[in-house]
């Protein structure tokens, strides 16, 4: 709820949910180390006491929303803002939800209940909520109800929480006892952590003795088993964004599978053998990924992706389960978990775009994994490890790492690279088209521009692909070409400035561009001119960086003719773009006669319902073209289908298009979906063909 509440304002990337997740890890963390400080430090009266202080203290909090006064003005670092608006808003009142787990857990182990020796069963059902939760937002809570009804029933459900809390508190209360006083807890008796289950490295001396230390091996093991599952989660989402399969909401698969692997780990009714076979299936399904280039069938590739996450992370959290300690150590225990977790994160969401050109922390995972592998025959007649089981680990790593270079070696000579860059958006390649004539600039798996590299300023300044000069944007630059009333053009979307082609001496094109890294590479004239091209015609180019939207709002008075949407194309969906809200503000800043332009062509999402019911909302005309018949000719000098629509404020705004057979009226659907800045809905638009 609360990433979908500040997610569109950073431009809908996958970065930005890779970052709301270190957010939540951290906090996760901060709650679980508040846990460890409380049941650690303090009597039970004063735990409860200090408890419920802080618990009081959220409600200052409650609803949650996102004022606009936090929302950045700037996208020069936009990870520290967005890590600081979630913090201000969310900080506390997620803090104390997530130290119910542990906190819970070491009051029940203090209880003396007949269940209480070994409580980490409860781990699994904590999961079991959140994948329930995670499953039914996009499906039950958001089409159901606005973000604010949304807010206001998780004020009501934290409510409710409070008072189980109070609850449990009071027994614990009643109880009098000091949970640091537990000298003689009986060796657990559930879950993988028995003798008759063969481990890779021994279980935690701590599970026979009571009394002894945690060693600092243990502790590293816990956190770097944690930490892998955490990475290779957002890596293999940010793969399958940039490489594979980017579709909506396609990171609730990976997630979903990081959450059900927690649960089967952890459960009291999973059998012992499932541990087992998942560690003789990794090698395989490790190698099975070096092989996914050479695989055409699109759906058997994320499968391949997403079985090799879950056998991964059902290895690892199968090793951390097994390897709990008594219930004394349970909020350390949990402390250590977190602390990887965060740190996995951390490392995909901030460290690796900045360290990386490429996607290169799904690999590093995935041989990571390969070396924590445990044996797969061992033999528990021996006190130490068979060489074969310590060698094979290393040797599987090499090859999953060698196999993933070669393959990334294979792609750059078959994809005509010529740069790369990532930025905390996405990644960003500058490829030469077939026949070497082009620079295409590609975006996960879409064409964001295409210029032609020539000496002659005529041949440079034609726009390709969806702008082209006889697709439907071209039309309307050459039905009003010359008019004084749409000399003043704001464009959100720069991609590499190809509508700049269309600029000619006196008129002014403002983009609004909201990743940086794009501006740089439709400045750099290696590569793309269509900037320099139309200010050396006498054109006036200005570049905004930052929300488009924001952007507009920010420009007061400014008044444009023309007013062009090109942010659709994606598979990330800046739904604040296509609000009642937004609408109205574009209105504000265009003049009587001018018109409004979306490039609503998209692979997974059909937009069309959405614009037609806006353009009812706010009473205006509206043309839509599908250009997609495109001779075999028209594809040789670079066009593209494409999808456009047309609005304005009165017919005959809309001139020479009213007469195009070209041009159809846009119509409503029966169901008719308006989007609000407090609500959005994908589902019912996704393309699943």
């Amino acid at each position: 709820m609360l990433a979908k509440m500040v997610l569109p304002r950073f431009g809908g990337a996958p970065a930005v949910w890779a970052t709301c997740v270190v957010f939540f890890q951290a906090m996760l963390l901060a709650g679980y180390a508040y846990a460890h400080l409380l049941t650690t430090r303090l009597s039970d009266r004063h735990q409860v006491l200090l408890h419920f202080s802080l618990l009081v203290a959220c409600l200052a909090f409650l609803p949650i929303g996102i004022p606009d006064r936090l929302l950045p003005t700037s996208m020069d670092h936009p990870a520290i803002a967005l890590l600081s608006i979630l913090a201000r808003t969310a900080g506390l009142p997620f803090l104390m939800v997530s130290s119910t787990t542990p906190l819970l857990q070491r009051w029940f182990a203090a209880s003396g209940n007949v269940d209480s020796e070994d409580p980490y069963h409860y781990f699994a059902a904590s999961n079991a909520g959140s994948l329930l939760a995670l499953l039914a937002y996009p499906v039950l809570v958001e089409p159901a109800f606005s973000l604010s009804v949304q807010s206001a029933i998780w004020a009501a459900g934290f409510l409710l929480w409070l008072l189980s809390m109070a609850v449990c508190a009071q027994k614990v209360w009643g109880s009098g006892g000091n949970p640091k006083s537990h000298k003689n807890e009986p060796r657990m008796k559930h879950g993988f952590n028995t003798a008759s289950i063969p481990c890779s490295i021994p279980v935690s001396s701590v599970a026979a003795n009571s009394e002894s230390r945690i060693s600092n091996f243990t502790k590293a093991r816990w956190l770097v088993l944690a930490f892998v599952p955490s990475s290779l989660m957002l890596g293999c989402t940010s793969h399958l964004a940039a490489d594979v399969a980017s579709f909506p909401l396609m990171w609730i698969g990976p997630l979903a599978l990081y959450l059900l692997s927690f649960i089967f780990a952890f459960a009291r009714s999973t059998p012992a053998w499932v541990h087992r076979a998942m560690i003789l299936i990794l090698p395989v399904m490790l190698l099975g990924q070096l092989a996914t280039e050479r695989i055409s069938q699109l759906w058997l590739m994320v499968a391949i992706h997403l079985t090799t996450l879950f056998v991964a992370a059902m290895v690892c959290h199968g090793e951390l389960a097994r390897s709990r300690p008594p219930a004394r150590w349970l909020t350390e225990y949990y402390l250590w978990i977190a602390v990887g977790g965060v740190l996995g994160s951390c490392f995909n969401a901030l460290i690796a775009p900045a360290l990386f050109s490429w996607v290169l922390e799904y690999p590093l995972a995935l041989s990571l994994t390969a070396l924590l592998l445990p044996p797969l025959f061992p033999d528990t007649r021996r006190p130490k490890p068979r060489i074969a089981n310590r060698l094979a680990p290393i040797a599987l790593g090499i090859v999953v790492a060698a196999g993933f270079f070669w393959n990334r070696h294979q792609f750059l000579q078959d994809a005509l690279l010529i740069n790369e860059t990532r930025t905390f958006f996405g990644v960003y390649r500058i490829v030469r088209d077939s026949d070497g004539k082009a620079c295409v600039m590609i975006h996960g798996h879409t064409w964001h521009g295409m210029q032609i590299q020539s000496d002659d300023p005529r041949e440079r300044r034609v726009p390709l692909l969806y702008y082209s000069p006889s697709s439907p944007i071209g039309q309307v630059f050459f039905a009003f070409h010359g008019l004084p009333s749409k000399a003043r053009t704001a464009i959100i979307g720069l991609g590499i400035g190809n509508l700049a082609g269309y600029a000619d001496s006196g008129q002014e094109f403002t983009f609004y561009e909201i990743d940086p890294g794009v501006e740089k590479i439709a400045q750099d004239t290696r590569y793309f001119t269509y900037l320099e091209d139309a200010q050396a015609r006498g054109a006036k180019m200005q570049v905004v960086i930052g929300d488009g939207r924001l952007g507009l709002e920010r420009e007061g008075k400014c008044r444009y003719g023309l007013i062009i949407l090109d942010a659709f194309s994606d598979d990330a969906i800046p739904t604040h773009l296509l609000t009642r809200e937004a609408f109205q503000l574009y209105l504000n800043r265009l003049d009587d006669d001018g018109l409004i332009a979306l490039h609503i062509s998209n692979e997974h999402v059909n937009l069309e319902p959405i614009v037609a019911e806006l353009a009812q909302d706010q009473q205006l005309v509206a043309l839509i073209q599908h250009d997609k018949d495109i001779s075999p000719e028209e594809r040789q000098r670079g066009k593209a289908p494409s999808t456009w629509v047309v609005l304005a404020r009165q017919r005959e705004n809309l001139g020479p298009l009213n007469e195009s057979k070209r041009w159809k009226p846009l119509q409503r659907r029966p169901s008719p979906i308006l989007w609000r800045d407090d609500f959005t809905d994908l589902l019912p638009i996704l393309r699943w063909d």
